[in-house]
């Protein structure tokens, strides 16, 4: 069987006010827990602002679990889509583990609240899935 951590919707700030006691008990949770990893599904920041790239940094690697974070539209705000690879990870990717592989896919367009995957990256899901 594999466990799958799901958290989603951070909205980390870079403001010294920030208070994430709710995502250090998450991320505690998390590693006190048999996961085998961790999927986090968008809004890591709440503007994509470098600040809050540079806290969201830090705050994820309380996580001590392999993890995937996928963007959100949150993210890929102001700055936030050329941020993302740098403080983050890659937007789009494949991680493989014993039992399966996961692979995900940006749907994120910089500045707006929509998404979409056009043929470019079904092109690109369609060579991984092969």
């Amino acid at each position: 069987m594999i466990r799958i951590a799901h958290i989603s919707d951070t909205h980390i700030t870079g403001e010294s006010a920030y208070k994430g006691y709710a995502y250090d008990l998450i991320a505690n949770e998390v590693n006190r827990l048999n996961f085998d990893f961790v999927v986090h599904t968008g809004d890591v920041t709440n503007n994509g602002l470098r600040e809050e790239y540079e806290r969201a940094e830090y705050e994820l690697k309380k996580i001590q679990k392999p993890l995937v974070v996928v963007p959100g539209n949150h993210d890929v705000r102001n700055v936030g889509y050329d941020l993302f690879e740098e403080f983050i990870g890659p937007l789009n990717g494949v991680y493989e583990f014993k039992d399966g592989v996961l692979i995900w896919v940006d749907s994120t367009i910089p500045d707006l609240s929509d998404g979409r995957i056009g043929k470019h990256k079904f092109r690109w899901l369609k060579k991984k899935l092969e």
